[in-house]
């Protein structure tokens, strides 16, 4: 609503969440999808669902999900090919799908009007997995770590990465100074929380001075990112989250790919699961001696080198994986047998519960100083403790060094 303040007190946990919700009652609003004749579709009408009853979620409220049955109120389009436009020899792109979604208790005034384009897939053999980033601030100044970081994970086989931004400065960089970003490879959504109105985008920006996060859009850009990875037609979506993670596995064999072979070795009944999270932020030491001459400090020096060579000291794994240590779970899924996903949580259509793997098989290193050198978006703020204090990196794990000199090739030559 227009009165709705989109400048917020410092607030804990479910009172964040309860401040996002894009305006009062919204979770009980009804609708009806309405399919016009467009693009070889007959036309017809299906109830929608918006998700209601995530009551530690109210941004998840807003998703609107209409089931329309398979036949002429699809488009011809859909019907024929189930996404798989466009092949060889096809022609243009076909018109869009045209919908209406009318609410049924009279709160607006006009029905809303969307249009679904089909979605330009890459090959079959080019959608194995995707991932995606919570909106990104300042890209510039992480530019290097954002270019290691797509580097890393198109390594370890990832196909696809859906990056966001919240400021647009990701467009920027893009391309520059090495980032390999082609359009098959990279998609770019631009300044996500302002597609929200002045209340979430107006959230968006207190919560990110405040906290340094993203808590009012979060939930709404990883629906987002698992939407577009169902369209684009991709077998898995593992949502990283943050450029400062990096996937990394003890027992898989240390080379190109090993993402790639993880995931075609699960089995067809598990479609969802969760990957803990492990914080590194100890120097390595060779590293350390080998920048002890330079004027500047070990800790400003650090970043000479991919963070994931350059921060070897990481608290010990089974810490990483104890119970009640962190919630900041990496979750992985099947698009297309998933229902929705919060950011550390896939939802399953049956509802059944998605199992972690364990720590040594598959995690996300959490490189929790990879931003130093960011400058004024560079900063964190932890809930529980301070993630940063060299006391909790115990174990030394220089078990991603083997990707350093394929990440940067350049740097290796000189």
């Amino acid at each position: 609503t227009p009165q709705a303040p989109s400048e917020v007190e410092f607030c804990d946990r479910m009172a964040c969440r309860e401040q996002c919700a894009p305006w009062e009652g919204s979770n009980f609003l009804r609708f009806d999808c309405f399919a016009l004749p467009s693009a070889g579709s007959t036309g017809g009408a299906a109830r929608a669902s918006t998700l209601s009853g995530h009551i530690t979620e109210p941004t998840l409220h807003v998703r609107v999900a209409c089931r329309f049955p398979f036949g002429a109120a699809l488009p011809t389009w859909l019907r024929a090919h189930l996404g798989e436009w466009p092949r060889p020899r096809m022609g243009p792109a076909p018109e869009p799908w045209q919908l209406e979604l009318r609410e049924l208790d009279g709160i607006f005034t006009h029905p809303l009007s969307v249009s679904l384009c089909p979605y330009r897939r890459q090959p079959r053999a080019r959608r194995g997995i995707a991932t995606c980033t919570r909106p990104l601030v300042g890209a510039g100044q992480q530019q290097q770590l954002l270019g290691d970081w797509l580097a890393y994970h198109k390594l370890i086989g990832v196909d696809h990465a859906f990056i966001y931004d919240g400021d647009g400065s990701v467009g920027a960089v893009l391309g520059n100074d090495g980032i390999a970003a082609p359009a098959a490879e990279v998609t770019h959504i631009g300044e996500f929380p302002r597609r929200f109105g002045r209340r979430l985008s107006g959230l968006y920006d207190s919560f990110w001075r405040k906290v340094g996060g993203n808590a009012c859009v979060e939930t709404l850009q990883v629906n987002h990112c698992l939407s577009l990875a169902k369209s684009a037609g991709y077998e898995w979506l593992v949502y990283v989250r943050g450029i400062d993670k990096f996937l990394h596995s003890d027992t898989e064999k240390r080379s190109p790919g090993f993402l790639a072979r993880f995931l075609r070795r699960r089995p067809d009944n598990q479609s969802l699961f969760l990957l803990h999270r492990r914080d590194c932020g100890g120097v390595d030491a060779q590293l350390l001696q080998a920048t002890s001459t330079s004027s500047t400090s070990a800790s400003t020096s650090a970043p000479i080198a991919a963070v994931f060579a350059a921060f070897t000291g990481c608290e010990p794994r089974e810490d990483a994986a104890g119970p009640g240590r962190d919630v900041s779970w990496v979750p992985a899924m099947r698009p297309g047998r998933a229902l929705s996903t919060f950011p550390n949580y896939p939802v399953a259509h049956n509802a059944s519960r998605p199992p972690f793997v364990h720590i040594r098989h598959m995690r996300a290193q959490h490189f929790v100083r990879a931003f130093e050198e960011g400058g004024v978006y560079g900063p964190r703020n932890y809930d529980n403790f301070d993630r940063t204090k060299g006391s909790h990196f115990t174990e030394l794990d220089r078990g991603m060094s083997w990707a350093a000199p394929l990440v940067r090739p350049a740097s290796a030559k000189k």
